[in-house]
């Protein structure tokens, strides 16, 4: 936060009401968190868990690199490093369903020419 010059005092915090998986304890309690940030007009929500603070956290990182991308005009660097892990699973999840696939079959996986 410091590194963007960001302090609480710009950020405005909004909370509802959760749905989804997680029980009626979900349904229940304000566990959404949306935080905005008044001076770039960027804003980042989690609904991810059941617990505010952790998705005030995890609202927090992206609402960090929403003003970083809308400052420096580049994605920021822990976006970056989950858009390549990303990438590495659904590449080796391909593979992992050609293999399959030509394992139940008869004969070899013939290619379609591109």
């Amino acid at each position: 936060m410091r590194e963007l010059c960001v302090t609480w005092e710009d950020i405005e915090e909004s909370r509802a009401k959760g749905s989804g998986p997680g029980g009626q304890k979900v349904n229940k309690t304000s566990n959404r968190v949306t935080l905005a940030h008044r001076q770039s007009g960027a804003s980042a929500r989690s609904h991810a868990t059941r617990s505010l603070e952790r998705n005030r956290l995890l609202a927090l990182r992206g609402l960090l690199d929403a003003v970083e991308q809308a400052r420096t005009g580049r994605v920021a660097r822990r976006a970056a490093a989950a858009r390549q892990v990303r990438k590495q699973k659904d590449r080796r999840r391909r593979r992992a369903l050609v293999r399959d696939r030509g394992q139940n079959e008869e004969g070899p996986i013939m290619e379609s020419p591109q």
